[in-house]
């Protein structure tokens, strides 16, 4: 969710924060759109006063209430730490803090199978953690520090420009490499295949290519026509260490 303020949302408190409007960008919400997401809300995430959600103006979603949701509802989450000027250090640390005391049985789940080699339920445990992603290197950096059981990404613009992106990938112990489709070429799509990260595009609102992207051994990407990519067909994801422990498991539903 992207909100644009003309201030720093750093700057700002809690409270003000929460008097922002989050969707008169997207259109006024209709009373029964209210009501649907009222009843969904109460279901799946338990007490909340949901008219922050469902008044004309929706208010911003607590973190909290969006790993809530996406649990209780068995979606996959790409968390994207996003700090202010000065503050990508404490934001990587809070963000690891929090979203790893949220999944501590499941990390508890993924340390056992390990332990045990139990490699078959690896697969299954990799994929209910969420993965923690960022272009600041320091953010990552503390949230490896924090809770390195989490799974990282590196969000790099341009890795032509970034020439020190192989060594800061394995620095931040990263397990994929999330890219502009726009500044990426087959050889380096190749090649951060060959090394065995995961690769993933933005944004990619073209058939053609898409269909070119994931004839490099992209992974997946994002894109603002979910509709026109719905007949997509899945692609087997390249090799690597992820995709050999998934392949391991009986039956592992993978989505862009």
């Amino acid at each position: 969710m992207h909100i644009y303020i003309y201030s720093r949302a750093c700057d700002l408190n809690l409270h003000e924060l929460r008097k922002l409007d989050a969707s008169e960008w997207f259109g006024a919400v209709t009373a029964s759109a209210a009501r649907s997401i009222e009843s969904e809300i109460s279901t799946t995430v338990g007490k909340l006063d949901v008219s922050l959600y469902t008044d004309k103006q929706r208010k911003i979603a607590y973190f909290g209430d969006v790993l809530t949701y996406c649990r209780a509802n068995n979606i996959w989450m790409n968390v994207e730490i996003k700090p202010a000027e000065g503050y990508d250090t404490e934001t990587g640390r809070i963000v690891a803090q929090y979203t790893k005391a949220k999944f501590e049985l499941e990390i508890k789940d993924l340390q056992e199978s390990l332990n045990s080699f139990q490699f078959v339920d690896v697969g299954r445990c990799i994929t209910n953690l969420p993965l923690l992603s960022s272009f600041s290197f320091e953010a990552l950096m503390a949230a490896k520090t924090e809770a390195p059981e989490l799974p990282r990404a590196f969000l790099i613009k341009d890795l032509e420009e970034t020439v020190d992106w192989r060594e800061k990938m394995i620095a931040v112990g990263a397990v994929a490499l999330h890219t502009d489709a726009k500044n990426l070429s087959e050889s380096l799509a190749r090649e951060i295949k060959s090394l065995g990260y995961g690769l993933f595009c933005y944004t990619v609102n073209d058939r053609k290519d898409a269909d070119r992207l994931t004839d490099w051994g992209v992974d997946s990407f994002c894109t603002d026509q979910l509709d026109m990519f719905a007949t997509l067909s899945k692609k087997k994801m390249s090799r690597n260490l992820l995709s050999e422990l998934l392949e391991k498991t009986e039956s592992v539903d993978v989505k862009s």
